[in-house]
């Protein structure tokens, strides 16, 4: 028997949510969402593995949310993220606490792995590029014999005046 990916203890399944919390949610009780959604977690099961404390974003469009017959509309929202173990079966009844969580704007449930999967950003080193305009015709190519020659008396004559003391 195969074990699936993201299989651990008991048919437990490894899952992260990230989530937005609607921006009218004061900022001192954002705390207050975290805990129900963990508590949601919990309720079921499911065993909190990681976490990334939600915090104000701007973002990259409008977002609408349906509230007592209205839509309301956002440009910035808390956003945060949950790593936790919880069983197949009971997922699916997060997930509905989720959507039907006024505090929660959107969210994004997926399965993930236990290790730390964390994108860190790579810095490569600078490249300067020539950005001179070029001809597309060929370059001259002069022979030696048609250059004039210099006298070593010119030569260092040119190099002094090149030189600033």
């Amino acid at each position: 028997m195969e074990k699936e990916i993201g299989t651990e203890h008991g048919g437990n399944q490894i899952y992260e949510v990230g989530f937005l919390i609607v921006p009218t949610v004061l900022e001192e009780r954002v705390g207050e969402v975290v805990s129900n959604i963990k508590g949601i977690l919990e309720k079921n099961a499911g065993i909190v593995i990681a976490d990334d404390f939600p915090k104000m974003k701007t973002l990259a469009y409008l977002m609408t949310k349906p509230s007592g017959g209205t839509i309301k509309k956002f440009n910035s929202a808390y956003f945060g993220w949950i790593k936790f173990e919880i069983s197949a079966k009971a997922v699916g009844i997060v997930e509905k606490a989720f959507k039907a969580d006024q505090n929660i704007l959107r969210f994004l449930l997926i399965k993930t792995v236990r290790e730390n999967t964390l994108f860190t950003k790579h810095t490569y080193p600078k490249v300067e590029f020539d950005k001179t305009p070029r001809s597309l015709e060929k370059p001259s190519t002069k022979e030696p014999s048609d250059v004039p020659a210099m006298t070593i008396e010119e030569l260092d004559k040119t190099i002094e005046e090149l030189v600033v003391e």
